[in-house]
C-alpha cells in the first residue's frame, strides 16, 4: 500500500476549525489568510450544522466543488467539507500547529475509504485489448492508455459476460452475471431486486452522472437507476442527423462531461460511454486518421487511436487541470471485443470466442497508491468492478453481488484462486460458456426455461494456453473437465428474463439494433 499525498486544513489540533469565506461564490485565490467567515465550527459539530444552517451548507457544497477543482482556497481533501473535522483530528500532527489552513501537506495511506475518491468509468465500445499499445500491439498509437497502464494496473485476461452492449453493462452496474440481473435482451430491464452501482454509491454520499452513448443502455432498460444525472438527450445538437435515434456525437458530449465534472460536488462517480469505436464507419473521424488508416478493418485501428486522444486523453487532461487526479480512480474498459473477420467471423455477436469476450481493463489510481506497471494475469470480469470500487471507497459490498475485488489493488492481498470460473453467454444465439485460466467450455442452450438442463449440449472445449485461436475442440479428450465445467455453467445459467419495456420503447430499441448492425 502506497502513501497518498493531499493538502490538510490545520490551524492547530486543539483549535476550532475555521472555514474560509463562502462568499462570493467565485472563490478567491486566498492570498490573504485573513479572509475567514464568522462561522466557526469545532471538530464534531459539522453534522448538526446541516440541520441548523441548510442554506449555508448548500452554498458550501457548491463552493467546495469549485474550489477543490480549481486548486483555490479550499483544501483538496477527498470527501469535501463534511470530512474536514475528521481530517484535522486524524492528520493534524502532520502539520505545524498555528499554520494557515492552506498548502499544508500531510500523508495518508489507503485505509479502505477514508480518502472518499472520485470514480471515473469509461467504456470504449467494441475495443479489443490486442489492438492497444499497452497490450503489445504496434499497429496503433494509444499513448494515454499506455501511460495509464504504466502507472496503474492492467488486467491481461479481463472478460465480458456477453458480446453485446446491454448485457455487458448490466453486469458492470450490478456486479452480477446475466442470469441474475435478467438483462438478456435489449427489451428487458435490469432486475429490480439488485442494487446498481449508482444506487449504492449515491446512497453513501457520491454525486453520480451517466453519459450513455446509445439508447440500448437507456432509461427503458433501467440503466438510469441511481444516477443524479442521466444525460440521454438524443434529440437536437450533438447527435448525428442520420443516426439521432440511437447514437450521440462525442465531440458535443465531451463538453457536457467536462461541464458536469467542473460543477459536481465531490466525491463523484461518473460513467462515460464512448460509442464511436463501434464497427460502423464514422464520418466525424478526423482526416489525419483517415489518411493513416485506410478503409477496411484498418479503420478500426484509426477509431481506437482517435478514442485514445479524443476521449481518454481529454478526460485525463481535464481532471489534471481541475486538480482532481490526485483523488480520482479512473477505469477504462470495453463492453465487449470484436471479430475482425478472422476465419470469416464478422463483428461480435456471433459467438463466445476470445475475440468477442476478451476486453481491455486498465485502472489509474491516485499517485502513491500503486507501484505502477502492475499487470495481473488472472482472469477477471466486468462483474468485479462494482465490488472493487466499493473496496477502494471503504463501502460494504451489496448482498448478492457475484463479482470479487480485483487483485492488484491496494489492500487486496492474494490471488483470486486458480479455480475461479467466469460465466458468459450469448443468449440470442443460444450459447452459454464458462472460462477458467486454462479452459473454456461452450454449450448450446436448449430449453433451459422448462427445467430440462440435460438438453444443453457441449459445443466445444478449448485449452487456451495451447490453442489461443480456439481451433481445436478437445472435449472428447477431457471428459472430466467437461463434466465439471458443464455443471458450473448450468448452475449459473438458470435465471429470469423480465420482458417489461413498453411497446413504443421496444420499437425504438429495434431501430437502434438495426442501426448498430445487430438485426
Amino acid at each position: 500500500m502506497g502513501d497518498h499525498l493531499f493538502r490538510v486544513p490545520v490551524i492547530s489540533r486543539d483549535c476550532p476549525l475555521r472555514f474560509f469565506s463562502l462568499l462570493p461564490l467565485a472563490p478567491a485565490k486566498c492570498k490573504d489568510p485573513a479572509r475567514i467567515s464568522d462561522q466557526v465550527i469545532k471538530p464534531g459539530q459539522i453534522g448538526g450544522l446541516r440541520s441548523r444552517a441548510p442554506k449555508l451548507c448548500r452554498m458550501a457544497d457548491r463552493q467546495v466543488s469549485r474550489a477543490i477543482g480549481g486548486g483555490m482556497i479550499w483544501p483538496a481533501f477527498p470527501g469535501a467539507w463534511p470530512g474536514l473535522a475528521a481530517a484535522v483530528q486524524q492528520f493534524g500532527p502532520a502539520c505545524s500547529p498555528g499554520t494557515a489552513p492552506i498548502n499544508c501537506l500531510g500523508k495518508a495511506k489507503f485505509s479502505g475509504g477514508r480518502m472518499r475518491f472520485n470514480f471515473v468509468l469509461v467504456t470504449l465500445d467494441c475495443v479489443r485489448p490486442d489492438h492497444l499499445g499497452c497490450y503489445g500491439y504496434r499497429g496503433v498509437e494509444t499513448p494515454n492508455l499506455d501511460r495509464m497502464a504504466a502507472s496503474g494496473v492492467l488486467y491481461e485476461q479481463a472478460l465480458t459476460h456477453a458480446p453485446n452492449t446491454w448485457v455487458a453493462h448490466a453486469s458492470l452496474f450490478t456486479g452480477c452475471f446475466p442470469p441474475a440481473h435478467a438483462m438478456r435482451a435489449p427489451q428487458h430491464r435490469i432486475s429490480s431486486h439488485l442494487s446498481t452501482m449508482a444506487e449504492w454509491f449515491s446512497s453513501h454520499g457520491w454525486t453520480t452522472a451517466a453519459f450513455p452513448g446509445t439508447t440500448l443502455v437507456g432509461k427503458a432498460q433501467g440503466f438510469n437507476r441511481g444516477f443524479d444525472l442521466f444525460d440521454d438527450q438524443w434529440a437536437g445538437e450533438g447527435l448525428r442527423t442520420d443516426q439521432a435515434i440511437w447514437r450521440r456525437n462525442w465531440k458535443a458530449a465531451l463538453g457536457r462531461v467536462k461541464g458536469w465534472m467542473d460543477m459536481a460536488r465531490e466525491p463523484f462517480l461518473i460513467w462515460i460511454h464512448y460509442i464511436d469505436t463501434h464497427h460502423l464507419p464514422e464520418p466525424e473521424l478526423p482526416e489525419y486518421y483517415r489518411r493513416r488508416f485506410p478503409p477496411g478493418w484498418q479503420y478500426y485501428d484509426g477509431k481506437i487511436s482517435h478514442a485514445d486522444r479524443a476521449c481518454v486523453g481529454e478526460i485525463i487532461d481535464h481532471l489534471g487541470r481541475r486538480g482532481l487526479l490526485e483523488r480520482t480512480v479512473m477505469a477504462v474498459f470495453a463492453d465487449h471485443g470484436e471479430e475482425l473477420c478472422e476465419d470469416d467471423r464478422p463483428l461480435h455477436d456471433g459467438g463466445l470466442r476470445e475475440d468477442s469476450v476478451r476486453i481491455p481493463l486498465v485502472l489509474r489510481l491516485p499517485d502513491g497508491m500503486s507501484p505502477g506497471g502492475v499487470r495481473v494475469e488472472e482472469p477477471v470480469g466486468l462483474v468485479d468492478l462494482f465490488p472493487s470500487l466499493c473496496h477502494l471507497a471503504g463501502l460494504s459490498i451489496p448482498q448478492g453481488i457475484q463479482g470479487l475485488v480485483l487483485p492488484g489493488l491496494p489492500g487486496r492481498e492474494g490471488a483470486l484462486g486458480q479455480g475461479r470460473i467466469l460465466y458468459m453467454e450469448n443468449w440470442p444465439r443460444g450459447l452459454l460458456g464458462v472460462r477458467s485460466r486454462e479452459w473454456k467450455l461452450i454449450l448450446r442452450r436448449q430449453d433451459l426455461d422448462d427445467g430440462d438442463e440435460a438438453k444443453s449440449r457441449v459445443e466445444a472445449l478449448y485449452h487456451l494456453p495451447t490453442d489461443p485461436g480456439e481451433r481445436n475442440d478437445v472435449a472428447r479428450k477431457h471428459p472430466a473437465i467437461v463434466e465439471h465445467l458443464q455443471e458450473e455453467c448450468l448452475l449459473w445459467a438458470k435465471g429470469p428474463a423480465s420482458r417489461s419495456v413498453a411497446q413504443d420503447e421496444e420499437m425504438a430499441i429495434r431501430r437502434a439494433l438495426e442501426g448498430l448492425g445487430y438485426l
